[in-house]
């Protein structure tokens, strides 16, 4: 199979290698219709533009949760159509934006491990997205410290997705994954497994998807649930605009 193009845009310096984990965060730009588009769309969602301010907070809610973790190297991987508009979105949070070309997201991933584990030389590579307000440093360090004694670690959402995959050794059978039908953490843990490697697996995480996740996220952070607000800033003062506006009910 050939492999996707590559385009590396570097924002800050190059890796110093100092780190042994290599943190890709995937995103795309956040447009209108671009992201999140089950949220946006009617008759129950809260409109795209409101869809893509949810995602904008999300993703620079979780560059900042983690870009100061000094164990690990975070960047943002995205497509190539996308790189200078997010470059102008996470200013100088991340320091190389990774552009994949393919339609194949099981491609993009095992590009992303070879990317990580033999062009850069990292020990662990853990790909994660930008939709779960309650991934954090914690949880990435207890994946780290998976792949101590595992070669895979997974990460399923409440969804029956994953909200993350790691790896120390390169993976080749992540294509033609259907990742629309909510089975992806079980089909990605049967095929690694059938290729003899070790996994282990953290607990559940809920990601926001729909309407009924974001009002089901506000409804837990307004109980409580989710600590304190300096954990995601932006996403609790637009979910206070959507309550005040009557997008979504004050609880649930």
């Amino acid at each position: 199979m050939p492999r996707p193009n590559i385009i590396l845009v570097t924002i800050m310096a190059p890796n110093n290698h100092e780190n042994e984990t290599f943190v890709l965060l995937y995103a795309k730009n956040p447009v209108a219709g671009n992201v999140k588009t089950r949220l946006g769309r009617p008759p129950d969602g809260v409109g795209y533009a409101n869809a893509a301010d949810v995602y904008r907070a999300l993703l620079l809610d979780q560059i900042d949760r983690i870009h100061d973790c000094h164990d690990i190297t975070l960047c943002i991987s995205t497509r190539a159509s996308d790189a200078a508009a997010l470059q102008h979105v996470v200013g100088g949070h991340v320091e190389v934006v990774i552009n994949l070309e393919s339609s194949d997201l099981g491609v993009l991933m095992m590009n992303s491990f070879r990317v990580g584990l033999s062009d850069r030389a990292f020990r662990n590579v853990i790909i994660i997205g930008s939709d779960v307000p309650a991934l954090s440093v914690t949880e990435l360090r207890q994946a780290v410290i998976a792949l101590n004694g595992s070669d895979v670690v997974l990460g399923p959402d409440a969804g029956g997705g994953l909200y993350l995959i790691g790896a120390r050794v390169a993976l080749d059978n992540l294509e033609c994954v259907d990742w629309s039908r909510g089975t992806d953490f079980e089909e990605i843990s049967r095929r690694v497994r059938a290729a003899g490697l070790r996994v282990e697996t953290l607990h559940v995480l809920a990601d926001i998807d729909t309407t009924a996740d974001l009002m089901h996220y506000n409804h837990q952070r307004l109980n409580g649930g989710y600590g304190e607000q300096s954990a995601a800033p932006r996403t609790w003062s637009l979910l206070d605009r959507f309550t005040a506006e009557g997008l979504i009910p004050s609880s649930s």
